[in-house]
């Protein structure tokens, strides 16, 4: 009985040999308790924190708060990101930012307030007092929009830090904060990077993926308290069907832009920088050579438009019981090398205006064509209007259903469709349209033209100083008044303006 007592403490022994030695390798790997470890690391991020020498580039994209939702992506609600300088000493922090600054002088507000490193399953950053650069997104204003702050937070959870890159994650709103070190002094960058700023709105762009054609729209607007910024990229349609389009907000930054996230443009095919030049719109993309922005696919070069062309009018996909009318007209170089419509008017020709980026010809605002030699107190003008009216009101009753006021607003696009290149068909598209508000609102859409006298022999214009110009005086458009059929066609109107096709 002694024996096998013996034999079996020794087996129990060797079974606890191994898991000993388990134990010692245990103990080696986590020399520290968990809470020597995590107040290492806490020390760790705050040391890197301040040992940039000009300080960090903090980059912060707030959400809009009333259209947040944890379910979908946060870059879904962001309208665009910003640039802040942060620099940190051992319990202070001072910022800047490219909103707070004077536009006088380009003086830059200078904030500063504490900080600490707290912990919370890993070390968080605090802007623990209140910083007028700082906690602008993070601090409740009495609109019912923005109750909870205007989407930004003043905690961050540090996820990654090296001497070179920062990312953390706010603690509220779970967007991605990214730093890196300043290259100069942050008055100097700041300055730097507002020079790349109020340069873009609303740019269309043809987008070459891996041979894939998409079309990309660039938006950037700057607000005294707020931005928009954003990329979009159509993605390829599938069976004839119109593509997804996908965005993503970006920020504005002395020699680059930076996404929020990469934007996936198909299958290991993605980017997130690219620069803009403020002065051609073109956008070369940093990190994929695969990826290229260009002109529109639609683009064409200026003389390219000048020819003989036939314009169809009186036809429109919402009043299909028209008939369409077409009449001969051509398009011109001036002697300044600018573009002229000629045909509509026995008198006049039409300026057209050309985007040098998007290749298309323009109408934008009302002309002012020259004065009437029958009398001299009034000047021929050609406008928009809605062709709606035209066909309750022949002889425009009311100056509200068209546009007189000379605008720099890009009324109309003459756009080529690209569906054939030997005939080039042109879409003419209206844009932005007008508004009356006169007891009820009333939205106007620029697709028609009007040629009208204005008379001013009061030596003011209102109201009373408009009229139709003489049907005899020969001033109106070329073509009758009304068909068989009631249409209106205008002797000095012309509505539902197409296209033109080249002949």
């Amino acid at each position: 009985m002694k024996r096998r007592n013996i034999i079996a403490l020794l087996a129990a022994a060797a079974l606890f040999l191994p898991l000993q030695s388990c134990l010692k390798e245990q103990a080696d790997i986590f020399e520290e308790s968990a809470s020597e470890r995590l107040q290492n690391r806490m020390k760790e991020a705050s040391d890197i924190l301040k040992s940039a020498q000009n300080g960090w580039v903090m980059l912060i994209f707030p959400v809009t708060p009333t259209s947040y939702s944890a379910s979908e992506p946060a870059s879904s609600t962001m309208n665009g990101g910003y640039a802040y300088t942060v620099k940190f000493d051992d319990n202070m922090v001072t910022a800047m930012s490219e909103r707070n600054y004077t536009t006088k002088d380009t003086v830059f507000t200078v904030a500063e307030s504490s900080y600490k490193i707290t912990n919370d399953e890993g070390p968080v950053l605090s802007f623990d007092t209140y910083n007028e650069v700082l906690h602008y997104w993070a601090t409740p204003s009495g609109s019912s929009s923005y109750y909870q702050g205007r989407g930004g937070d003043f905690e961050f959870v540090i996820n990654e830090a090296t001497s070179d890159y920062i990312r953390m994650t706010g603690r509220r709103w779970k967007t991605t904060v990214e730093m890196f070190p300043l290259p100069t002094d942050a008055e100097s960058y700041l300055k730097a990077l507002l020079k790349q700023k109020y340069a873009m709105s609303g740019i269309t762009y043809g987008v070459t993926a891996a041979g894939e054609r998409m079309e990309g729209y660039l938006y950037e607007t700057n607000g005294s308290s707020s931005s928009s910024r954003y990329l979009r990229v159509t993605l390829p349609g599938v069976d004839g069907e119109e593509g997804e389009p996908i965005r993503q907000p970006f920020v504005i930054l002395p020699d680059r832009c930076r996404l929020y996230e990469p934007l996936e443009l198909g299958e290991d095919l993605s980017f997130q920088e690219f620069t803009l030049n403020k002065e051609t719109n073109e956008i070369q993309i940093l990190d994929n050579p695969d990826i290229s922005f260009g002109h529109p696919f639609y683009y064409v070069a200026k003389d390219k438009f000048v020819g003989d062309y036939t314009l169809t009018y009186n036809k429109s996909d919402d009043y299909p019981e028209l008939q369409a009318k077409t009449m001969d007209v051509s398009i011109a170089l001036d002697d300044n090398g600018g573009l002229l419509l000629k045909g509509l008017s026995d008198l006049y020709d039409i300026p057209l205006d050309y985007d040098e980026w998007k290749g298309v010809a323009q109408i934008a605002g009302a002309k002012n064509l020259g004065q009437v030699t029958t009398n001299n107190n009034g000047f021929a003008r050609f406008c928009f209007a809605d062709s709606a009216f035209m066909l309750e009101d022949e002889t425009f009753s009311t100056i509200n259903h068209f546009y007189y006021r000379t605008s720099k607003s890009v009324m109309l696009e003459i756009t080529w469709d690209q569906a054939d290149a030997n005939k080039p068909f042109f879409r003419i598209e209206s844009h932005n349209g007008w508004a009356i508000l006169s007891g009820s609102f009333e939205l106007h859409l620029p697709d028609g033209f009007y040629l009208h006298c204005w008379k001013t022999a009061t030596g003011t214009a209102s109201s009373a100083n408009y009229g139709a110009l003489d049907l005899a005086s020969g001033y109106g458009f070329k073509t009758g008044a009304k068909d068989a059929d009631g249409n209106v066609v205008g002797s000095r109107a012309l509505p539902f303006v197409y296209s033109l096709t080249r002949k």
